[in-house]
């Protein structure tokens, strides 16, 4: 009997039942969902005035006609490049910091040791509270 019909009244009825039936498979989904895996924690964004950080930089520059390796300097705002709280030799044009204070201002700059050349002063500040997210 239904071979008889035509393929329009096929159509006929998915326009007619197709969103109920939709929307009874999405209930569906949800209650089984909840019944199997029950309440899982979610990320939430945070409150207003705190950011988000993964407490790790990444540094990146131009190595334009010279040769690794570089040597980059990194001070806090108020410390002095004759004596840097990090000084790393680098062969790349990046490089992550990791372990840095919060809320502080960090300037950085790039030694060419084998010409003397010295890149300028740039700066970052790192996020005063982090929020870790599962």
């Amino acid at each position: 009997m239904i071979r008889q019909l035509p393929w329009a009244w096929y159509l006929a009825g998915l326009r007619r039942y197709g969103l109920p039936v939709l929307l009874l498979l999405a209930l569906a989904s949800h209650i089984l969902g909840y019944l199997l895996f029950g309440d899982r924690p979610v990320p939430q964004s945070p409150p207003p005035g705190y950011e988000f950080t993964e407490w790790r930089v990444r540094l990146h520059w131009s190595l334009a006609d010279l040769k690794a390796p570089f040597e980059l300097q990194v001070v806090r705002a108020d410390g002095d490049f004759d004596a840097p709280d990090l000084v790393k030799e680098v062969r790349s044009s990046a490089h992550h910091l990791t372990d840095l204070a919060p809320g502080t201002t960090y300037r950085w700059r790039v030694r060419h040791p084998a010409s003397g050349y010295v890149s300028p002063e740039s700066s970052f500040t790192t996020a005063r509270y982090k929020i870790p997210f599962f």
